[in-house]
């Protein structure tokens, strides 16, 4: 709900990713019915999240990805400071 409540509050789209038992989900929150989507009068800014387990992070739009991955390619984005700990602990530690 928390999600849903974001997407009307900030007038964004959400698209989450989540790994469930079925494989890799992708659910859509829109603040606006499909119509309004469709019409065309207003893109709105889509904010990309993916969560595993109790981590989370945020992607960038992929028009987007060339500039950042410039601007990070010393860095490893995949876990965030603070979570190394408890992915370790978990025995969640991607190569």
């Amino acid at each position: 709900m928390e999600i849903v409540a974001s997407a009307f509050l900030y007038d964004v789209c959400i698209v989450c990713y989540a790994v469930t038992a079925g494989g890799l989900a992708e659910y859509k929150y829109n603040p606006h019915s499909k119509e309004e989507q469709e019409s065309g009068e207003r893109l709105r800014p889509t904010l990309r999240i993916c969560l595993w387990k109790q981590h989370y992070w945020s992607t960038c739009a992929l028009s987007e990805e060339g500039e950042e991955n410039s601007a990070t390619a010393a860095s490893d984005s995949s876990v965030l400071p603070g979570d190394a700990d408890q992915a370790e602990e978990d025995g969640d530690v991607w190569g």
